[in-house]
């Protein structure tokens, strides 16, 4: 959705005899153009679910698809303009996916210039690395999800393939696609 280039207001002379039509037709138009601005700028939860609300149901995903069995699940999301915050918990017992493990997010990722990347923290707890000594979340520009990342000293950064179960506590900020 593109923001209006023009303001069209009604002409005055179409309600001479009648002003507070006139005053009441240009508070709609304008209530109007807000909130196709708002829209436009905030963009939409993926699900309309709640979306006035900063409760969101953190899921997994994975490079190859399968499913999750969850035993906690947490999150809140809050969203000014196009900046985008995510907190959440998410806790399995088990899984069917592989690949690399990615966390679904509720606002897609602004794209943006390919060297500039939203990296959050990342706690995990029950999860053995192949790689690394540590992990973050990062989000993946022009979708809506981020993969989780294993790092260390002397450690190339890696994506986690998807463990068995575990759990994570993350916090990411990112910019939100205007438009979704």
């Amino acid at each position: 959705m593109t923001l209006p280039l023009n303001i069209i207001l009604p002409e005055p002379e179409d309600f001479s005899k009648d002003s507070q039509g006139y005053v009441d037709v240009l508070v709609r138009r304008l209530e109007e153009m807000y909130e196709t601005i708002a829209r436009s700028f905030n963009g939409s939860i993926r699900s309309e679910i709640n979306a006035g609300s900063n409760k969101w149901t953190p899921t997994l995903s994975a490079s190859t698809a399968g499913t999750f069995t969850y035993t906690n699940q947490v999150g809140s999301t809050f969203r000014q303009g196009t900046i985008v915050d995510v907190w959440g918990f998410v806790q399995w017992s088990a899984t069917t996916a592989s690949g690399s493990l990615q966390i679904d997010l509720p606002y897609k990722v602004a794209l943006t210039n390919s060297l500039l990347t939203f990296v959050g923290t990342c706690t995990p707890s029950g999860i053995t690395f192949a790689t690394g000594t540590a992990c973050n979340i990062a989000a993946v520009q022009n979708t809506y999800y981020a993969n989780i990342q294993t790092y260390g000293s002397g450690i190339a950064l890696a994506t986690l393939n998807v463990p068995a179960s575990g759990s994570l506590t993350y916090h990411l900020r990112y910019l939100g696609a205007t438009n979704g």
